[in-house]
């Protein structure tokens, strides 16, 4: 077990009466914590106290830097001290956090000290402002999401990544609207969007409404029609019929019903709108283009 994170502090503290005595009463209430088995909930409320006092927070923070190995969980302390650091409000503080402690642990894969971090940030949600640290800390994992989505292999045990995701709803709010963009490509039903995700379908409706506002199947309606829109304004040769293929119907008939019941008019109207508003973009490319021209050739003295 290495030296607790209070006894470094005391021992480099030099001078300064009374953050020492304010450290040996945190080491009191700390062991107490410890001794006591407390919840983080409860450390919380015993210790956010002291992140108010600047002086006690910024000589601690000056300490830590200086020491060559940054705090680990093999200190019993670790979890109270990343409490009071979470807790402060000084810039100095919140760079620590961020550009040091966090960033040492992210080069050096050191995931369980971010999962106590993600435990922490749980604890003071809703009682100090912690945006920034969520977000350096959210952002370890969802790159290891990507990594897993995109057919790489993570460096984090799934368990790891489940319970990070379930101590930061930011986190799993960002990996699960990933997944749903990634493979909304391939189907346009709600339960096998669901299976694609690896979630179960009763889950996965409750985490769409809850995070995109809108129930599975309207949004992946929705998505369909402008796909179909796309087509008709951007591959004006396709044939009607080829874009029924294209997104999935499996007659004429049902493709026009789709498209009368989501926008009011029937493909041939689409598709005759989406022509007219590619000439124009047409157009407008070209009349810039001849405008252009026009100035570049009488620079030189040069009409057409």
């Amino acid at each position: 077990m290495k030296p607790r994170i209070t006894n470094l502090l005391l021992a480099a503290i030099n001078g300064q009466d009374t953050c020492k005595k304010r450290i040996y009463e945190l080491a009191q209430l700390i062991q107490n914590a410890i001794n006591g088995r407390y919840s983080l909930c409860k450390m919380r409320m015993l210790l956010c106290d002291f992140a108010k006092d600047s002086e006690l927070v910024l000589a601690m923070v000056d300490i830590l830097q200086k020491v060559k190995e940054q705090p680990s969980i093999k200190q019993k302390d670790f979890e109270a001290w990343l409490i009071i650091l979470c807790s402060s409000r000084e810039h100095n503080t919140l760079h620590y956090v961020c550009n040091v402690l966090i960033a040492s642990y992210e080069r050096h894969y050191r995931t369980k000290e971010l999962l106590v971090l993600c435990d922490v940030l749980h604890a003071l949600k809703g009682h100090t402002r912690t945006h920034e640290i969520t977000n350096k800390v959210c952002d370890y994992f969802f790159r290891e999401r990507c990594k897993q989505l995109y057919g790489m292999a993570p460096a984090i045990p799934e368990a790891d990544m489940a319970h990070a995701e379930y101590r930061l709803p930011e986190l799993d709010k960002a990996v699960f609207s990933m997944k749903v963009k990634h493979y909304c490509h391939r189907t346009f039903i709600a339960e096998e969007l669901a299976q694609l995700c690896g979630i179960h379908y009763s889950l996965f409706r409750k985490k769409f409404l809850k995070y995109l506002g809108i129930p599975a199947s309207e949004w992946l309606r929705n998505e369909r029609m402008k796909r179909i829109y796309e087509d008709f304004e951007f591959r004006v040769e396709l044939s009607l019929k080829e874009v029924a293929e294209r997104h999935s119907f499996s007659s004429p008939s049902n493709f026009c019903d789709f498209c009368r019941q989501q926008s009011g008019e029937s493909p041939g109207s689409l598709k005759e709108k989406g022509y007219k508003k590619w000439v124009e973009r047409r157009m407008e490319y070209w009349n810039n283009n001849d405008f252009f021209m026009h100035s570049f050739l009488s620079e030189f003295g040069t009409s057409i």
